[in-house]
């Protein structure tokens, strides 16, 4: 399947022990065609089935052979096609050797698997060939169908043990024996271009050496590399800052993808359910083209809040989810890293706020809203929403009436479950609602607090940004609001 999401990747030299792409033995593909090759001004353009590869070499041309090329276009093509006889033979039980490069995006695939208990996965085969079997008319779609498969997939003990091999279990779970026999277990579209940009990368920087600049483009998928500065290359149309040395990037459009050819339902399935997830566009920034594009899928599939808790160990790991509506979510130090293309002006905050345990027989965890609006009342960021049942987000009266009955559907991708009277800690990057930084320096931070079998309260607290700079600021809360401490 045509992948529709984009990587960039600029990697300094440092960042990839240098190696030659290694080559896919036991791939077979049928009606393969012959790779085409375009060559002009140092510009190669390899067209090879499901992939449109553009390579753009700034210095060390002379060095590189197109055919080479060519053919490792043409093995990762082969062994990434939807029938690809290795892909098969590693979804069968047993000791398997797999190719270096390909066990690499096996490796970060179930990484990422393990650390959202199987919110992202590629192990999807049998899932994706349900769609398949659906769109095709060869049966019915029924979410409980798919998400048993999805569990199915889940469960499966894997095992994968240096320098690459993959264990897989003698038996499969019931479900895919009987329903899918015949479907492979794997499923790699999710990291697919990522495999054949990184596969290009690696034996480009051995061609071309370390002071080699050039850049990569898998169909939206992009890697570029240069040996000193990234100046005058960008990512998601922004030109990089130049102290920035390793970094990739990937956008997912919900809307406009859908979960496989043919099929009337867009979006992108969520692993965990087997269902799709749509309606939100994801932009990632991360180290590598592996993480950029599994956390892409994982930005659409999750709600704001699970994906804080997912990448709070991995702060080098930025991401943007922008809705149907144009509002726009980010995490810490996103837009801080095109931070000199925008208005310094900008203020981010750090705000926390505690919330007061009370000795009762039984103590139910608070439903809390924090937002930030201007001196008129008009929202500027909703900021945090714990609580996620809608019975109980109606008790936060204040934000209920001004925000949220008005952006219901924004709730379930924004709100996360209640965590007893455990303390908010929330950043604010400076930017509003639409991802535009805010240039006023008087706002208004507002905290509202309910709690079953409890109290209800609402607290106001202006916000002088220039008065900020120079000491934070504490407020004493009531009721259920404890303190509140706001900084620059």
């Amino acid at each position: 399947m045509k992948r529709s999401f984009i990587v960039f990747v600029w990697s300094a030299c440092a960042a990839f022990a240098a190696q030659a792409a290694s080559s896919a033995a036991h791939s077979t593909s049928e009606n393969i065609p012959s790779a085409t090759l375009a060559n002009s001004a140092h510009t190669l353009h390899i067209q090879q089935a499901d992939y449109d590869v553009v390579i753009k070499l700034v210095n060390g041309h002379e060095k590189v052979k197109q055919q080479p090329l060519v053919e490792l276009v043409q093995n990762t093509a082969e062994v990434l096609a939807p029938q690809s006889k290795l892909v098969a033979d590693l979804s069968r039980p047993g000791a398997h050797d797999v190719p270096a490069w390909l066990f690499e995006g096996f490796a970060k695939c179930e990484d990422w698997f393990h650390l959202t208990e199987g919110k992202v996965s590629c192990r999807n085969g049998a899932l994706y060939q349900y769609w398949h079997q659906y769109v095709a008319g060869e049966g019915t779609l029924e979410r409980r169908e798919a998400r048993k498969l999805a569990r199915a997939s889940r469960v499966t003990k894997v095992t994968l043990s240096a320098p690459s091999q993959l264990l897989m279990p003698q038996i499969m779970p019931q479900v895919m024996s009987q329903s899918m026999p015949d479907a492979p277990f794997w499923d790699l579209d999710i990291i697919g271009d990522a495999l054949l940009a990184n596969r290009i990368t690696k034996y480009l920087k051995q061609i071309v050496g370390e002071d080699g600049a050039f850049s990569i483009t898998v169909n939206k998928t992009s890697i570029t590399h240069e040996g000193k500065s990234p100046s005058g290359w960008t990512l998601f149309d922004k030109p990089v800052m130049e102290h920035h040395d390793v970094f990739s990037g990937a956008i997912i459009d919900t809307a406009n993808r859908k979960v496989v050819i043919g099929a009337a339902e867009s979006g992108v399935l969520d692993s965990s359910d087997g269902w799709p997830a749509s309606g939100l566009t994801s932009h990632v920034v991360a180290p590598n083209v592996f993480d950029a594009a599994i956390v892409s899928q994982l930005a659409v599939v999750s709600s704001t809040t699970q994906l804080n808790d997912f990448l709070v160990d991995k702060p080098e790991v930025l991401v943007k989810t922008t809705d149907q509506k144009g509002r726009v979510n980010t995490t810490e130090g996103y837009f801080a890293f095109w931070q000199n293309q925008h208005d310094t002006a900008v203020k981010p905050l750090t705000i926390d706020v505690t919330l007061p345990r009370f000795n009762v027989p039984e103590y139910h965890g608070p439903y809390v809203s924090v937002w930030l609006t201007d001196e008129n009342a008009q929202l500027i960021k909703s900021l945090s929403i714990r609580g996620d049942s809608q019975r109980w987000l109606t008790e936060l009266r204040v934000w209920w009436r001004k925000i949220g009955r008005t952006h219901e559907d924004f709730i379930d991708g924004f709100a996360g479950a209640t965590r007893k009277n455990k303390p908010l800690h929330v950043l604010w990057d400076g930017y509003d609602e639409k991802g535009q930084p805010v240039k006023q320096t008087k706002l208004v931070l507002n905290v509202e607090v309910a709690r079953e079998d409890g109290g209800r309260n609402y607290q106001k607290i202006p916000l002088d940004l220039e008065a900020l700079m120079k000491q934070p600021l504490h407020a004493v809360g009531k009721g259920e609001i404890g303190e509140v401490s706001v900084s620059l």
